[in-house]
């Protein structure tokens, strides 16, 4: 065996490896919707649109994102392969043109992580309800309905829904109507 020829060849696979290593962009994910991720670098100089980005999680790589527009520091981008993919994920693209192979995939927003983006929604509804017979007495009642369901409070995990029933019944003789005239109900 030829000692200095391995030893040169260990030396140029090393070198090659730190380079790459060296040109390594590492940034995080940020934002994250249905349709696209958001991702920060320092520096977007060396990454080009179409580029592959790499998950980083447990200690390995994945490639799952496309670059589809950029700025100086961050990328929009389409996630591929079916990986779930969170806020603070961290990334990385090489940012060496020569390494940098993009990779095109069916793109599978479905399995993206909408991560906590609060949503509040609410009904609030009035009615009055009013019986007016010739063989007995009017009868007249009011109803007040408020649905809320709020997602996500202050983009934290934590959730709540509820519902509030107010009914007030007005019978046309009240001495006669013993029963209870004014219903409050709340779940949640």
């Amino acid at each position: 065996m030829n000692t200095p020829r391995i030893l040169y060849a260990l030396a140029a696979l090393l070198s090659g490896a730190m380079s790459v290593a060296q040109d390594r962009v590492e940034g995080e994910v940020t934002y994250v919707t249905a349709n696209n991720l958001y991702v920060r670098f320092t520096s977007t100089e060396t990454i080009a649109i179409g580029d592959t980005l790499y998950l980083v999680k447990k200690g390995s790589t994945t490639p799952c994102l496309v670059v589809h527009s950029k700025s100086s520091t961050s990328c929009v981008c389409k996630a591929f392969g079916g990986y779930v993919i969170v806020k603070g994920d961290p990334v990385f693209a090489k940012g060496d043109r020569s390494i940098s192979t993009p990779l095109t995939g069916r793109i599978d927003s479905a399995t993206v992580v909408t991560g906590t983006r609060e949503r509040i929604r609410g009904r609030l509804s009035a009615a009055s309800y009013s019986t007016m017979a010739a063989e007995r007495d009017d009868d007249h009642r009011l109803m007040y309905r408020l649905a809320l369901n709020a997602d996500h409070i202050r983009n934290s995990r934590f959730s709540a829904e509820t519902y509030l029933n107010y009914r007030q019944l007005f019978p046309s003789e009240p001495k006669a109507y013993p029963q209870q005239t004014e219903f409050f109900n709340v779940s949640a």
